[in-house]
């Protein structure tokens, strides 16, 4: 018999209406949508039925149209899902910890840029508060501020005494051999010794400026500075305190000594002015007062920042003086006459004790500076920053 039409039809494969695709999608991405499979002419319409999930690490094809029986399984690896954000351990050797005590109160400290945080540091610095950071920075280096002065009050007796003293023997040899012949060598060597002594108290109280400074700076971070290290760093940075001094000498007391020369120089050529001078002695008396507000800092600039150059040293005192450090200045000489005031109703009394309290005076003093120029820098510093 010859075949019939239905012998010859070619049963379509069953293919799966929705293939899962052979690669997984990637982590984190979300699911992607699936393309929708084309219609096939070969198949009869039927209710579609429940896709059921696959594991994302295979994926399986069931058929082929040349053997429907053939079934092929590739296999992906899973990847693992990955965090998209990453978590930086900072170790705990180099995380500044700030510890609290007990109550949430924290104690009186030194001030001290490289162990406090920003928004602990007083933005106006107070006397008192400055008289305290003082006492618990000497607290913490005693020891060592106590020598190093000793040793730069001896050190400065003793080159002066070597100084003088055969210099007063020339003097009087050359006085007793004919008084009036000798005058003006008299004069000169005068000049010369008057020359010779500026230079050396210039010196001496920049070695004792830098040697007390440094201690005290040690001892309000904390740190324990050794006598020789300290001896050594007074040294190195001396000439730079003198020359910051005279510096701030000259800018202080210039116009002063202007308005003297003028005026002696008026009186010889006969001119007499006196609204006039009168007036120009008033302008340099308060640019006096100005400049010594302004200016204050040059010395411990130059012993604190080695970097920066010596005639620069007045420019930047004046910026770290901005904004609370002139009224901080005033009310320390307000204390400091309040308490000369008081020695010298005293020294009659007990002229040991006297002298005792004038020596702590003038560390006290020495170490308000010290303090104000830490906080002054730290302040306009990360102002600025």
């Amino acid at each position: 018999m010859p075949p019939t039409d239905n012998e010859h039809s070619i049963s379509p494969p069953n293919l799966p209406p929705n293939p899962q695709p052979l690669m997984p999608p990637l982590p984190g991405t979300g699911p992607v949508s699936q393309p929708q499979p084309s219609p096939n002419p070969y198949q009869q319409p039927s209710s579609p039925l429940p896709i059921q999930p696959q594991p994302l690490s295979s994926t399986t094809l069931d058929a082929s149209p040349l053997n429907p029986n053939y079934t092929e399984t590739t296999t992906s690896p899973s990847l693992p899902a990955q965090p998209l954000e990453q978590t930086f351990s900072v170790p705990q050797s180099q995380s500044p910890v700030f510890e609290q005590p007990i109550g949430g109160q924290v104690p009186p400290q030194p001030f001290s840029p490289g162990n406090q945080p920003h928004d602990i540091v007083p933005q106006k610095y107070r006397v008192f508060r400055a008289l305290s950071d003082t006492f618990q920075a000497l607290k913490k280096n005693l020891l060592t501020f106590i020598v190093v002065t000793i040793i730069a009050v001896c050190l400065a007796a003793a080159v002066l005494i070597l100084m003088f003293i055969p210099y007063l023997g020339v003097i009087k040899g050359l006085s007793a051999v004919n008084f009036s012949s000798s005058i003006p060598k008299v004069i000169g060597l005068i000049v010369v010794g008057f020359i010779l002594f500026v230079v050396w108290y210039a010196l001496a109280y920049a070695f004792m400026l830098s040697v007390m400074s440094k201690a005290l700076n040690s001892g309000a971070d904390g740190v324990k500075s050794p006598i020789l290290g300290t001896l050594k760093e007074g040294l190195r940075v001396m000439m730079r305190v003198a020359a910051a001094s005279l510096l701030v000498y000259v800018a202080v007391l210039g116009p002063i000594l202007l308005l003297i020369a003028l005026s002696l120089l008026a009186a010889f050529v006969g001119l007499r002015s006196p609204a006039i001078f009168a007036i120009a002695g008033l302008v340099a008396l308060a640019w006096t007062i100005v400049a010594a507000l302004h200016f204050l800092l040059a010395p411990y600039i130059a012993i604190f920042e080695p970097g920066t150059r010596i005639r620069r040293t007045l420019g930047r005192s004046s910026y770290l003086m901005l904004k609370g450090g002139k009224w901080f200045v005033i009310k320390l000489i307000l204390l400091v006459f309040v308490i000369d005031a008081a020695l010298s109703a005293l020294s009659k009394h007990a002229p040991i004790a006297v002298g005792v309290i004038g020596i702590l005076v003038i560390v006290l003093m020495n170490g308000s500076l010290v303090m104000l120029y830490r906080n002054r820098k730290v302040v306009k510093d990360q102002t600025v920053g």
